[in-house]
C-alpha cells in the first residue's frame, strides 16, 4: 500500500517537471520567435533605408548628367548668340542700313528733285561706299559662311570706280567708257544678298534669344529639383 502510493506521489512530481519543462520550451520558442520578428523586421527596415538610399543617389546621378548636359548646350548656344549678334550689329547691320538709306535716296535723287544738292547727294554716297568698304575688309571674319561671296568683290569694285571719278570736282561723274565696263557695273545682286542675309541672320538670332531663355528655365528646374529630393 505504501509502495503505490509512492509510486503515485513519484508520477505526479514527474508530471509536474514534465508541465514546467514544456512551459519553459513554450517560453524559449515565444522568444526566439520575437527575437526573429524583430530581428527580421530591422534587417528589413535596414534592406529598405538602403534601396532608398540607393535610389535617391541614382536619381541625383541622373540629374546631374542632365544638369551638365544642359550647361553644354547652354556654353554652345551663348557661344552662337554672341557670333550672330557681332554678325548684325558689326557686318550686315550697318551694310544694311546704308544701302537701304542709299537706295530711297539714290531713287529721289535720281528723280531730279535733289539737283540744288547735287555735290552733297554725290558726296554722301561716296562716304556710304567707303563705309561699306571699310566694314568689308575690317569685318570680313564675320561673314556668314565659309567662303566670302564673288559679289563682295564686285561691289567693291564698281564702288571704288564710282567714288573715284565722282571726287572729281570739275567733271563728277564716271566716264561713258569707263561705266561700260562690267566691273564698273553697279551689282543689284549685292544688297539682294545683304538684306536676305540681314533678316536671315535676325531670325536666326531671334530663335536663340528663345532656345537659351528655355534652357536657362530648364536648367534651373533640373537644378531646384534636384535640391528638393537631396532634402527628402
Amino acid at each position: 500500500m505504501e509502495t503505490e502510493l509512492f509510486k503515485a506521489i513519484l508520477d505526479i512530481h514527474k508530471l509536474q517537471w514534465f508541465t514546467v519543462i514544456l512551459l519553459m520550451v513554450a517560453v524559449l520558442v515565444s522568444v526566439t520567435a520575437a527575437s526573429l520578428a524583430s530581428y527580421a523586421k530591422r534587417k528589413g527596415e535596414n534592406l529598405a533605408t538602403r534601396e532608398d538610399f540607393e535610389e535617391l543617389l541614382r536619381q541625383v546621378k541622373l540629374t546631374a548628367q542632365a544638369t551638365e548636359q544642359i550647361k553644354a548646350q547652354m556654353q554652345v548656344g551663348e557661344s552662337e548668340l554672341e557670333y550672330r549678334k557681332a554678325q548684325l550689329s558689326q557686318f550686315y547691320g550697318p551694310i544694311y542700313a546704308n544701302l537701304k538709306t542709299s537706295h530711297e535716296l539714290y531713287d529721289i535723287w535720281m528723280s531730279g528733285t535733289l539737283r540744288e544738292i547735287n555735290k552733297e547727294m554725290i558726296d554722301l554716297f561716296r562716304e556710304q561706299n567707303k563705309e561699306i568698304i571699310r566694314i568689308m575688309k575690317t569685318q570680313a571674319h564675320l561673314v556668314d559662311g565659309e567662303t566670302i561671296p564673288d559679289v563682295f568683290t564686285r561691289f567693291m569694285t564698281a564702288a571704288t570706280i564710282w567714288n573715284l571719278f565722282t571726287a572729281r570736282p570739275e567733271k563728277p561723274r564716271v566716264d561713258p567708257n569707263v561705266a561700260a565696263l562690267p566691273q564698273a557695273k553697279w551689282p543689284s545682286e549685292f544688297p539682294e544678298h545683304i538684306f536676305s542675309k540681314t533678316e536671315e541672320l535676325k531670325k536666326r538670332l531671334d530663335d536663340l534669344h528663345k532656345r537659351y531663355s528655355i534652357d536657362q528655365d530648364t536648367a534651373g528646374l533640373t537644378q531646384s529639383g534636384a535640391i528638393r529630393k537631396s532634402s527628402m
